[in-house]
């Protein structure tokens, strides 16, 4: 994990260089270019103001070897006076760009290659009182030119910025990694734990704790499921020691600390709520005790989880809806809410913008019928008697990008079959999914 934070930190410095390096050439340029230009028009404004004749034997008599060249042109584009060209050898100058543009807006500005491949030649172009046009032309090095020059001193300044990322990246990660090396070898030890170098994780680390003591004690029955939560874990906290890092080491500007802190915060509560639904699957496998069973209204028990997924639901442009009426199961509130939270969340979760949700409560003879219906992206079929499985995910980066655990279908079947209920799936991909639950009906005979 250290070497992929050290190759992420290193490839960010490096973009950031060669942006840095690339708006530095932009940015000159343009100020190059604004300057040239701004020269000439002071040129031009101290010669506006006389008259033509005046003008005209100026231009004609200002030396050949001059920095600007000085062409005035009259109405019609004939060429009064040049400074450098006989007037009467040259063309119409009406087509000129900057010619055309000062007639347009008074003034007008253009760049065209020199004669020289590393020249370039600057024209400004103003409109005189009399509708004569007075150009100043003069000769810079073009930015090709200007980037030739300042190669050597931007290749040293980036050979020193890629060392000392090389090194500082070095540094920073093996510090930050240090107490998460030491992590695995010392979940026993709350010592360890409580002076943990990253306060806000004490809770968590806590957990971890608990967590790996129960792994610990059915190592034989839980092998496959301790694999998958280390795995589960690696990318959040691989996410938080990267952004962690960013922060420490002063990488980020003061507008950009708060959505790192975000993001850290994110992948924190991503983490609280994977340990949360581990803990909560290993209760319901492990539980001896007969859960409390009472008269439910299942329809009571939607309306509420409608009501509290709200936010969530308008969150991700998702309408949800709930539709039926009151119809009593035999239950255990708490898992109904549980049941019926993690299919709307996932109908939720995996669905598009502008999407729909709508559970329904439907009393039938003898049974209770749960629908959860969405027009989301749709469960391929060879995946559909697979998504009650412990982090199985028909699609990893979606859940993840949503924050999605891959627990909540596990947790929804194993209350269903403490319930004695029939769960179905039919989905079409881009079309949506259905899980129908069949409860049986609540008897006053089993009350």
């Amino acid at each position: 994990m250290g070497k992929k934070i050290r190759r992420q930190l290193l490839g960010i410095s490096f973009f950031a260089a060669a942006i840095t390096l690339l708006l530095a050439v932009v940015i000159f340029y343009q100020v190059f270019n604004g300057e040239v230009f701004a020269g000439m028009e002071s040129t031009a404004n101290v010669l506006r103001w006389l008259p033509r004749e005046t003008l005209v034997q100026y231009v004609n008599d200002l030396d050949e070897d001059d920095e600007s060249r000085l062409t005035l042109i009259d109405e019609t584009g004939q060429v009064l006076a040049d400074n450098r060209m006989d007037a009467d050898a040259l063309e119409n100058h009406n087509d000129r760009e900057e010619v055309s543009e000062a007639r347009t807006d008074g003034e007008g500005t253009s760049i065209r290659r020199s004669s020289s491949i590393r020249e370039s030649a600057y024209y400004y172009a103003c409109l005189l009182e009399d509708g004569t046009v007075l150009r100043v032309c003069r000769e810079r090095e073009n930015v090709l030119s200007l980037i030739y020059h300042m190669f050597l001193p931007l290749s040293a300044i980036v050979a020193v910025l890629i060392a000392v990322c090389i090194m500082v990246s070095r540094l920073a990660v093996r510090s930050l990694m240090e107490p998460f090396d030491q992590l695995t070898d010392n979940l026993d030890n709350e010592v360890f734990l409580k002076d943990f170098p990253y306060p806000e994780l004490t809770p968590l680390m806590e957990t971890i704790r608990v967590q790996h003591a129960d792994i610990l004690n059915n190592a034989t029955m839980r092998q496959d499921f301790t694999a998958s939560v280390s795995h589960e874990l690696k990318t959040p906290l691989a996410s938080i020691s990267g952004y962690s890092e960013l922060i420490a080491n002063g990488m980020v500007g003061e507008g950009d600390a708060s959505k790192f802190a975000e993001k850290i915060h994110s992948n924190a509560q991503r983490l609280l709520t994977l340990i949360n639904d581990i803990i909560r699957l290993n209760e319901l496998d492990t539980s001896e005790q007969q859960e409390a069973f009472e008269k439910v209204d299942l329809y009571q028990v939607v309306q509420d989880c409608v009501s509290m997924l709200q936010l969530n639901a308008h969150k991700h442009k998702v309408t949800l809806e709930a539709e039926g009426e009151s119809a009593f199961i035999r239950a255990n509130r708490n898992m109904m809410d549980e049941v019926v939270y993690n299919l709307c969340d996932n109908a939720i979760r995996y669905n598009n913008e502008d999407g729909n949700v709508l559970v329904k409560v439907q009393p039938m003879k003898d049974k209770v019928r749960l629908m959860v219906m969405d027009n989301g992206i749709g469960i391929p079929e060879a995946h559909q008697s697979r998504i009650f499985e412990r982090f199985y995910r028909v699609d990893k980066s979606r859940s993840k990008a949503t924050g999605g655990t891959g627990l909540g279908l596990a947790i929804v079947k194993h209350i269903l079959l403490v319930h004695d209920a029939e769960v179905k799936v039919e989905s079409r991909v881009g079309k949506g999914t259905v899980i129908t639950v069949d409860f049986h009906a609540y008897k006053e005979s089993n009350g």
